[in-house]
């Protein structure tokens, strides 16, 4: 799909596509490589309840967010899941 109109010139659509999802897809890979399991249990309990329950508020919220916006469930669902586990990065990355 071309870029929209006036965003960027047609010639570097190839360029913007290639840096959205192989680029943009490797740093989002290798930043979650970084954490691991030890990482997150070493938080103790008070801090994982916390992360949680941030994690939980954010996917509500998003998904209430786009059900008022009058975006398509399965639309809702994905930005809220993207945005609330890896941020919008994960998003841009993984549109269809």
């Amino acid at each position: 799909m071309p870029p929209a109109a006036g965003l960027a010139p047609g010639w570097a659509y190839a360029g913007t596509e290639f840096a959205r999802r192989r680029l943009l897809q490797a740093g989002v890979v290798l930043l979650g490589l970084r954490l691991s399991v030890g990482d997150v249990l070493d938080l103790g309990a008070p801090t994982l309840a916390l992360v949680l329950a941030t994690v939980l508020v954010t996917f509500v919220g998003a998904r209430l967010i786009g059900r008022l916006a009058g975006l398509p469930p399965a639309m809702s669902q994905f930005i809220a899941t993207g945005f609330s586990i890896c941020g919008v990065s994960a998003v841009a990355t993984s549109r269809p």
